[in-house]
């Protein structure tokens, strides 16, 4: 399995953690007070499997505004280069909603199209401990590249928007 999606709706651990405090204090922080849950779903990149995921923003998945979401990326796994962490476009996130098209990757439908502003921001790989989280806009242009380690990289992750 590579992907599940809506896991709160079926199963109330993943329903009590998306309330854990800790993790939607900061966020109330960032979108306010009154925080409401749109999804939740796992990744996963089997140890020496897993596909490129092309740059992408995530806000081009859901059709609605306004574009005022923010997705809590919790790693069960340590995410490192080896095995395929994220990687971010630094200030991405201030070009706004940006085109895409049909990706032909696999369980990633959608691909950012080139952007020479994208081009020209510095790429971030972020390597993470499990356990640890990491926060994202829904306009953060974003990536990973193929698990080539001996070990998996999973994760969880909440989307979250104002109410």
């Amino acid at each position: 399995m590579r992907n599940a999606f809506r896991l709160h709706h079926y199963r109330q651990q993943f329903l009590t953690a998306a309330k854990n405090p800790q993790l939607v204090g900061p966020l109330g922080a960032i979108l306010g007070k009154s925080l409401r849950l749109y999804g939740s779903q796992v990744f996963a990149k089997p140890a020496r499997v897993g596909t490129v995921v092309p740059a992408h923003q995530d806000m081009p998945y859901w059709p609605f505004e306004p574009y005022e979401m923010v997705s809590a990326w919790i790693a069960l796994d340590d995410s490192t280069i080896e095995n395929g962490c994220v990687r971010y476009f630094a200030g991405s996130h201030k070009l706004g909603m940006l085109p895409h098209a049909p990706s032909g990757v696999t369980g990633n439908s959608l691909a950012l199209v080139e952007d020479e502003r994208v081009t020209a921001l510095e790429e971030c790989p972020v390597e993470v401990r499990r356990g640890s989280c990491i926060l994202h806009h829904s306009l953060t242009v974003h990536r990973s590249e193929p698990n080539r380690s001996g070990h998996p990289r999973r994760c969880l992750v909440y989307i979250y928007m104002a109410e």
